[in-house]
């Protein structure tokens, strides 16, 4: 389970874990039905879903904003699904060479003088924080890696290199706007984690980002079989 922010203060820890777990369900349960329904999806199908629940989300949101709910958990929920959908539609001849790793500079220890933003390859893998463990594994895996300095300098980037699909690190509202801004790119969500509040010294469990490399390097293998 991702590291939880409690925004209104520890007395209402309580209720805001009740709302928190019931998500949890809640999404379950959306995902258990959206397995189903990928099941008899072709790939316009799943593109035309992916679509469907974009503007479905952008809807949601902006009564969420109105009557002012926690949209951290919104955005996670929406997270968890498109992650479901891209992954269900991995094609069958990708390779890691065609993976875009995007990462937000805040994973950087803040009092670090070599920043990133410019080139990641300035990080001197002191160790004190993600980045040494994210150069090693993209430069081991073949796969591009790239801090996001901001939404456009984002797509910029993104337009430079043109990858299929991207692996992207953040927040979720970032996350959140990040897929709806690049699609029909696909774009797969891990939430970094905030122990010392946002932007600032955040964490990445690196388990998470070779799952995810390994779960699609073994559907493109599915793919070619089928």
């Amino acid at each position: 389970m991702p590291a939880i922010v409690f925004p209104y203060g520890r007395e209402n820890r309580a209720g805001y874990m009740s709302g928190y777990l019931e998500d949890i369900q809640v999404s379950r349960r959306a995902l258990a039905a959206l397995q189903v329904g990928l099941c008899l999806c072709d790939a316009e199908g799943i593109k035309s879903m992916r679509l469907f629940i974009n503007i479905l989300f952008s809807i949601i949101l902006s009564f969420v904003r109105l009557l002012r709910f926690h949209q951290d958990r919104i955005c996670g929920w929406f997270i968890r699904i498109n992650n479901q959908i891209v992954l269900a539609n991995i094609p069958p001849n990708l390779k890691n060479e065609h993976l875009f790793l995007l990462i937000p500079h805040c994973l950087q220890n803040y009092d670090c003088e070599f920043k990133i933003t410019s080139q990641v390859k300035n990080c001197r893998k002191c160790g004190k924080c993600s980045i040494k463990d994210l150069i090693n594994f993209s430069e081991e895996r073949h796969i591009m890696l790239s801090v996001a300095p901001g939404g456009t300098l984002a797509r910029a980037i993104i337009k430079e290199y043109q990858p299929r699909l991207i692996i992207a690190v953040g927040c979720e509202r970032e996350l959140e706007s990040g897929i709806n801004d690049v699609y029909p790119l696909p774009v797969i969500g891990i939430i970094n984690q905030r122990p010392n509040g946002p932007c600032k010294n955040t964490v990445l469990n690196m388990n998470k980002v070779e799952e995810v490399v390994q779960i699609i390097t073994q559907q493109a293998v599915r793919s070619q079989e089928k």
